[in-house]
């Protein structure tokens, strides 16, 4: 779906539901120790959110070869930024 300054983010299809989500791949390995606990800590705030508003998290979790994945829904009405230059 593309990629940012960080990580990059997949469109993928559940297995079990065929339902759409989002996979934001992180690589936490070359971040330093402080960016690391932060990410971690920005990760499991989006664990406990729970608004209309907000994209609904899945999980997290890392990987053997020290990406962080956080799983989310899919939005398919474009991204906040879209929304906001369609409005002004």
């Amino acid at each position: 779906m593309g990629t940012g300054s960080f990580g990059t983010a997949y469109l993928v299809e559940c297995g079990s539901n065929k339902e759409k989500a989002v996979i934001k791949q992180i690589d936490i390995e070359t971040m330093s120790e402080e960016e690391r606990k932060e990410t971690l800590r920005e990760a499991k705030i989006l664990e406990v959110l729970n608004h209309p508003n907000i994209i609904r998290f899945r999980e997290v979790y890392k990987t053997k070869k020290g990406k962080l994945c956080i799983v989310m829904d899919y939005a398919d009405g474009g991204d906040m930024q879209s929304k906001i230059k369609e409005k002004l």
